[in-house]
Parts: structure tokens; C-alpha cells; sequence
């Protein structure tokens, strides 16, 4: 495919195998739990794993993904179907929740990657709080804990999801935190609770994707678990 745009959703060095800067909640162990500052919006964006299991994301239906994506569950050279016929089928780019958060827990910067209904259903109800911001440095006044099951064996009850109120309060906050992270300071390791400087009025809600998709199967993809993920 094409490069990825260079974004400040997403970052241009996108060719390594599992790069560090991408983060999904599979990634945690049983029993983990991370804590996201989200930095941006949430955009409806496209991944797919090549046949080296190298990732690759797009806020764009990547248009031919066929010269390097990977094969689908059960499928590859040498296996056969319940028939014994050759299994080859080719996977394709899935629909995912894409936006920009910082990871406290290893302290950076990630393109946080959700491919979980569940986890999706639940943000939406998070941010049904009136009192959940993106404040106008473009830092959130909230902050999101994801915890995966110790047990991990049904999938609604796999992860838990819950916005917290930052505990210095959005006024608080926006004093503490003045300085807006422009997208080429997003890939620095700056950490944008420390930030120092005036920043634009441009706080807002919340962004969540709109409800609905477009004709590249989107909505199947979005909603069903697909089992070509379940190994990693």
C-alpha cells in the first residue's frame, strides 16, 4: 500500500514490525490495566497485518492492500479446508477506533488502536458525561482506564472501561497544562501534562465516530470479532 499520511493522528515511520508507538488492549496480560490521556478525537481508521505480520494503519480504505496483506484465519500456503481443498483466502483491512493518547504507564505518546465492540459500547457510555472535555491545549481533563480480566474468558467481560475526572479539575487543568501539542511535538516523547505555554480556545467535546459506515464492509468489520486477531 502506500504510506500512511503523515498526521498527527498517525505517524509517517509506520514500516517497523509491531512498532512501539501503536497500542491496543489486547497487549495488556490478564489482570492489566492502562491509563490513556487521550490527545485527540476518535476517527474511524482501517488496519491489516502483512504477510510478515508487520501492521499497517490508515485513516483511509487502503486501496490495494492486496500486494502485502496477510492470509485470513486458518488460511496460508500448504493448509486445506474442511474439504481438503487448498486454504488461501486473504484477509482484509479491518475497521478500528484510531486517536492520539498518552500511555502513562510507559510515558509516550501512542496511536491507541480499538478494535473491541465492547470496549467501543463502553467509551460511548463514558462519555455521555457532560463533564468530560478535551480542553483547549488538546489534552483531555479525563483520563481512561482500561482493565482486562484476570480470567479473560467472555468476551463482554473481557475488558473494563471507565473515564475518571483528572483530579485537578477541567479549570485546574487548563492552568496546569497550557501548552498545545501540534501535531510534529505528538512523536517527540513530550509528555503533555508537563507542557508550559498559551494555547489556542479550541476545547471541546469528546469526538466519537459517526454511527454510520460506508460501503467497504465497514460495519461488519467493526462489530465482529475476527478471529485472524485472536493470536496476537
Amino acid at each position: 500500500m502506500d504510506g500512511i499520511p503523515a498526521s498527527s493522528l498517525i505517524p509517517p515511520a509506520f514500516n517497523a514490525e509491531r512498532p512501539d508507538w501503536i497500542w491496543e488492549p489486547k497487549f495488556l496480560d490478564k489482570g492489566g490495566k492502562a491509563i490513556l490521556y487521550m490527545t485527540s478525537e476518535i476517527f474511524w481508521g482501517w488496519r491489516y497485518y502483512t504477510a510478515d505480520r508487520e501492521v499497517r494503519l490508515s485513516l483511509e480504505y487502503p486501496s490495494n492492500y492486496e500486494d502485502d496483506i496477510g492470509y485470513a484465519f486458518k488460511n496460508g500456503p500448504g493448509k486445506t479446508d474442511n474439504e481438503g481443498k487448498p486454504a488461501e483466502k486473504k484477509a482484509k483491512p479491518k475497521n478500528v477506533w484510531l486517536f492520539r493518547a498518552w500511555l502513562a504507564s510507559e510515558k509516550k505518546m501512542v496511536a491507541a488502536v480499538i478494535d473491541n465492540f465492547f470496549i467501543q459500547s463502553e467509551m460511548q457510555q463514558q462519555f455521555d458525561n457532560p463533564q468530560l472535555m478535551l480542553l483547549a491545549n488538546g489534552v483531555s481533563n479525563y483520563y481512561l482506564e482500561i482493565v482486562r480480566n484476570a480470567r479473560d474468558s467472555i468476551p463482554a467481560l473481557a475488558y473494563k472501561t471507565t473515564a475518571h475526572l483528572r483530579p485537578c479539575g477541567s479549570s485546574a487543568c487548563l492552568k496546569q497544562v497550557k501548552q498545545p501539542f501540534f501535531s510534529e511535538r505528538y512523536w517527540l516523547g513530550l509528555n503533555p501534562l508537563e507542557a508550559d505555554s498559551e494555547a489556542p480556545a479550541n476545547a471541546g467535546k469528546p469526538g466519537l465516530p459517526p454511527t454510520t459506515r460506508d460501503n467497504n464492509g465497514a460495519e461488519e468489520e467493526a462489530v465482529v470479532a475476527k478471529e485472524d486477531d485472536l493470536d496476537w
